[in-house]
C-alpha cells in the first residue's frame, strides 16, 4: 500500500490503476503548497477539460471516467492528509471525492456552517434568560 505523509495506508490511492497514481503524484506535487481554494480550482479546472472531453463518449464509458476523477480527488484528498474540514473550499473538494466519508465530512460541514450562519444572522440576540418570540 501506498503511504501517505503519516505513513499511513491510503486505500484510494492503493485501488487506482498505476497510470491514475502517477496522475495523482503530479497534481499533489502542484498543489501541496496551495491554498484549499487554490487546490479546488485547480481540481475543478482539471475535471471541467476532462468532461468536456467525455461528452462524444458512451454513457457507460462517462460513467466510468466520472468515477475514476473522483476516485483520484479521494486518494489526493487521503494523500494531503486532511481528515478535518475546516473551511468551505476543502468541502468543496471533499464532496468530488468517491470517497462516502469524504463525502459526509463535506454533508456535515455544510450543514454544520449553514446552521451557524442562519442562527447567527436570523435570531434576534436578547439579554440572557430572556425568550425569543
Amino acid at each position: 500500500m501506498a503511504k501517505n505523509a503519516k505513513n499511513q495506508p491510503t486505500f484510494w490511492n492503493d485501488t487506482l490503476p498505476a497510470e491514475a497514481r502517477i496522475i495523482v503524484d503530479k497534481y499533489l506535487s502542484r498543489i501541496a503548497v496551495l491554498s484549499w481554494r487554490q487546490r479546488c480550482d485547480a481540481i475543478e479546472a482539471a475535471l471541467i477539460s476532462s468532461a468536456i472531453n467525455r461528452d462524444k463518449q458512451s454513457r457507460a464509458a462517462r460513467e466510468s471516467a466520472q468515477l475514476l476523477t473522483s476516485s483520484i480527488v479521494a486518494a489526493i484528498i487521503e494523500r494531503l492528509d486532511a481528515t478535518t474540514i475546516v473551511e468551505s473550499d476543502q468541502a468543496r473538494l471533499f464532496a468530488m471525492s468517491a470517497s462516502l466519508d469524504h463525502q459526509a465530512a463535506a454533508y456535515d460541514w455544510f450543514v454544520g456552517a449553514g446552521a451557524s450562519s442562519i442562527l447567527s444572522s436570523a435570531l434576534p440576540s436578547s439579554p440572557a434568560g430572556m425568550p425569543l418570540h
